[in-house]
């Protein structure tokens, strides 16, 4: 163990495996409570899933429709507040008006044959989205497909959170391993930071336990990332450009911001020299880059007017023409404001939040961190594996703000540039929290700040969760302001009772509530894990080699 200090090491494991048991049991937790299709674009994203599956066919701009499977569920149960339904989950919930009765069974009772792809009116926005994804969860299609609504979406939400969780681990791990092998501390940090990342953004489980592509990109990247972290520093082999441009590829053909972030990793190899020369690094990032292109190319030359119009806003008359009639510096910068906020917290579907006054400390959070990390930066090298997680972010965060423009330009405002994409980045951002922190810790107001609103994202993380929890039972209902509002007065208990009992017919509220135990008593005990490592962790090389680390 490098520097004698492998109790520390053994110390921050400890907190590294408390805090992502607690992140996997918390998942499984937030997916049991999530009624059918409220996480993000669940409808589309499993009608792709279904349309492939049963007709082995991609999605086309003249194919691609929403189940009929869905559509007709539409039109008997809640779907999420931001469709604007015509069943909510307050009224179904209302006696009055006796949906909940009507639809007893719905979610749980099983199909009388197994479910088959029919094409329904509602389009599909999905479709888009590269295969690979779509691909992977086919198996779990078929093997699930005759169960019920509740057991079928919870056996496809948790094969994608599993995904997520999986990258998340291996950053982690990755780290760790790292530590063991190398004469700086900052690994160590690194390893806690990642392992802290969904309790301070709790928005990493709206995000990643749901149905979507994200949960693979995350994946992905994290291997991306760990493959360029151990390499750092060592010349690059055909075979290793070869087997990092497979990945990339196939990152290609999950999303299609693995294009511009593929084009970043690329260029850090150049400049980074993979290679013993200039010309021998530009050598490898073309075998990278190219079997990246033999890989996904044939996707993006299919489908290259639908992200071409994207790109141009052409649906919009154009991004000029429509920054022209409705640009506004305050448009700009609220959806900039929301992109912060939103690596945080974003709700799910519904889009429900809290007064914005809840949101700032979260908010402020975010910048924080971000802060810290680029302290760090200052002296290092920006071809170092410091700069590195800038090289992973800087495409998505320049896509994003692009975004906000084309959003300005198409309706008025910035809103949609969805900060909660990051979390595909959890092993270098996760890194760059760790770097962050080792820097700013000699800073006691830093301290004494990051720990309060530390501590104020695990408190924010259970009240949001009671929270939506009423939103889906129909004791709290999305206000015209999108604020949750009480219609009346909550039952006793803050209406946990209540609630657990309406929420019998939608999901599986006894086992979120066990798995919502285990993963807070984890998690609890993994902060106080991570919060004495960090009191011992040394901050620089020289301070691991002192007597008192050891």
């Amino acid at each position: 163990m490098a520097h004698g200090f492998g109790w520390l090491q053994i110390r921050t494991e400890r907190a590294a495996a408390f805090l992502l048991g607690g992140s996997l049991a918390l998942g499984f937790a937030h997916i049991a409570i999530l009624p059918p299709w409220e996480g993000f674009d669940e409808p589309y994203h499993y009608s792709y899933v279904q349309q492939l599956s049963e007709t082995g066919e991609l999605p086309s701009r003249e194919t691609a429709r929403v189940s009929q499977d869905v559509a007709r569920y539409a039109l008997a149960a809640p779907m999420p507040y931001e469709l604007t339904p015509p069943v909510t989950y307050h009224s179904f919930f209302d006696p009055s008006k006796g949906a909940a009765n009507r639809s007893l069974g719905l979610v749980h009772k099983l199909p009388a044959r197994p479910r088959q792809y029919e094409p329904s009116n509602w389009h599909n926005s999905e479709r888009k989205h590269p295969p690979l994804y779509y691909v992977l969860l086919t198996p779990i299609y078929r093997l699930t497909r005759h169960l019920s609504w509740a057991a079928h979406l919870f056996s496809l939400r948790l094969a994608s959170y599993l995904l997520a969780w999986l990258a998340l681990a291996l950053a982690v791990w990755g780290c760790l391993r790292l530590a063991a092998r190398a004469d700086s501390p900052r690994w160590q940090w690194a390893a806690l930071g990642t392992a802290l990342w969904p309790l301070l953004f709790p928005a990493w489980f709206p995000e990643m336990a749901r149905m979507g592509n994200d949960s693979l990109c995350a994946l992905i990247a994290t291997l991306v990332w760990l493959a360029t972290v151990h390499r750092a520093g060592s010349r690059v082999s055909v075979r290793f450009a070869v087997a990092t441009g497979i990945l990339l590829g196939l990152g290609c053909l999950t999303k299609a911001f693995f294009v511009p972030f593929a084009v970043s990793i690329v260029l850090w190899w150049v400049i980074g020299g993979a290679g013993r020369s200039r010309w021998a690094s530009v050598g490898l990032a073309s075998v990278a880059a190219l079997t990246a292109c033999a890989i996904a190319a044939w996707w993006y030359l299919d489908h290259w007017d639908t992200y071409f119009r994207i790109a141009t806003s052409a649906r919009t008359d154009g991004l000029v023409n429509g920054l022209s009639r409705n640009f506004s510096l305050w448009a700009w910068l609220r959806g900039h404001a929301a992109f912060v906020t939103t690596v945080a917290w974003s709700g799910t579907w519904s889009l429900a939040r809290p007064q914005y006054g809840f949101l700032f400390p979260l908010s402020s959070l975010v910048i924080l961190t971000a802060v810290a990390y680029a302290a760090a930066l200052r002296r290092a090298r920006v071809a170092s594996i410091e700069w590195l997680p800038v090289w992973f972010s800087l495409p998505m965060l320049v896509a994003l703000s692009y975004y906000v423009l084309v959003r300005v330009a198409a309706t008025g405002e910035g809103k949609g540039a969805e900060g909660y994409y990051l979390h595909v980045l959890v092993g270098p951002l996760g890194f760059a929290v760790g770097l962050g922190l080792c820097t700013a810790q000699r800073s006691p107001a830093f301290r004494r700040v990051f720990r309060a609103l530390a501590v104020y994202a695990v408190g924010f993380g259970v009240a949001i969760s009671w929270a939506q929890v009423m939103l889906f039972s129909g004791l709290l209902v999305k206000g015209p302001d999108k604020f949750y509002h009480a219609p009346a007065p909550l039952p006793s208990l803050l209406g946990v009772p209540e609630a657990f009992a309406r929420l019998q017919k939608l999901a599986y509220p006894g086992v979120a509530a066990i798995a919502w135990c285990v993963g807070a008593s984890l998690a609890l005990a993994g902060l106080g894990f991570a919060y004495a490592a960090i009191q011992n962790l040394p901050l620089t090389r020289r301070e691991a080699s002192s007597p008192r680390t050891r």
